[in-house]
């Protein structure tokens, strides 16, 4: 299962389309590692952390702060 791209999606489809082969054909992914992506990080408490994380815009403004 292959879900949940916003519109960087449409970016790695190729890459997806690869691994999601390479799934249905021999059983696991070759060309890319994509274990931290596995369902069962759910039941494991795993979260897919990636190297460069998110960060708040200098200017962005939190709606529950009330000024």
């Amino acid at each position: 299962m292959a879900t949940a791209f916003s519109g960087s999606g449409f970016k790695i489809a190729p890459a997806v389309g690869t691994c999601m082969a390479e799934l249905i054909a021999d059983g696991r992914a070759k060309t890319v590692d994509i274990d931290a992506f596995s369902l069962r990080r759910f039941a494991e408490g795993r979260s897919v952390d990636g190297p460069y994380p998110y960060a708040t815009r200098p200017d962005h403004v939190d709606p529950a702060v009330v000024r």
